[in-house]
């Protein structure tokens, strides 16, 4: 629960924040182009980072409770990003699940080779590329 206060008891958050009134108006948007979709036969897909309240939120419950949607999770470094950062996604299609490679294995030591840590005068920490690190890092 950070600044926004919500949490998956609260998915609304603290209202008094107007920030957290207009990321509210966004979810309910969603929803209701959400419905759109659905209305029009169509698919649609729903991409949140995992430390995302959006699943609480009531009226994608409500809209859970009516249709038949299919969660997947996935982890960004099955997709090549530097981190294992781990994403949900909500959809109509069952094809969605095809996103899931599995759990995360070995990603500590894929990640590790890029830098090494040294330690220098005063025991403060250098950090120096190996010839893994990439032009771009």
């Amino acid at each position: 629960m950070g600044w926004s206060k919500r949490s998956f008891l609260v998915p609304m958050g603290d209202t008094s924040k107007r920030s957290v009134v207009e990321g509210n108006c966004l979810a309910a948007r969603t929803c209701i182009l959400i419905l759109l979709i659905l209305a029009l036969d169509g698919c649609f897909i729903l991409e949140q980072p995992a430390q995302s309240f959006f699943q609480y939120y009531p009226r994608f419950r409500s809209l859970c409770s009516v249709v038949k949607i299919h969660k997947v999770v996935w982890y960004m470094l099955h997709y090549g990003a530097r981190t294992p950062k781990r994403h949900f996604a909500w959809s109509n299609s069952a094809v969605i699940h095809r996103l899931n490679r599995g759990k995360m294995r070995g990603w500590k030591k894929a990640l590790s080779n890029h830098t090494v840590k040294h330690y220098i005068k005063n025991s403060k920490q250098k950090y120096v590329g190996t010839k893994h690190l990439k032009k771009t890092e």
